[in-house]
């Protein structure tokens, strides 16, 4: 799944009141996503601008976790093989 599936899921599951196919056509675009929350809820402008901003900080921290994960996951397997003789 790529990342800006992973951010639009995220946004609706936060504001369940958007559509998938509302979010799909922001593409992930930081302004769309503002209008939406603007004309959906009824937020400001600065306000909806730091819902969407936390949104995509948290994702990106995410993303970054599992990232960082995985990369231990393959050291750590790696190690495995190099340690397990051969038959």
């Amino acid at each position: 799944m790529s990342r800006i599936h992973l951010l639009l899921n995220e946004v609706g599951a936060r504001w369940n009141d958007l559509s998938f196919a509302e979010l799909q056509a922001t593409n992930g675009n930081r302004e769309r996503l503002v209008e939406l929350l603007r004309v959906h809820y009824g937020f400001g402008q600065n306000c909806a601008e730091r819902e969407i901003d936390t949104v995509l900080a948290d994702s990106a921290e995410r993303v970054r976790r599992a990232m960082a994960a995985q990369q231990r996951t393959s050291k750590l397997f790696a190690q495995a093989v190099r340690r397990t003789p051969a038959p």
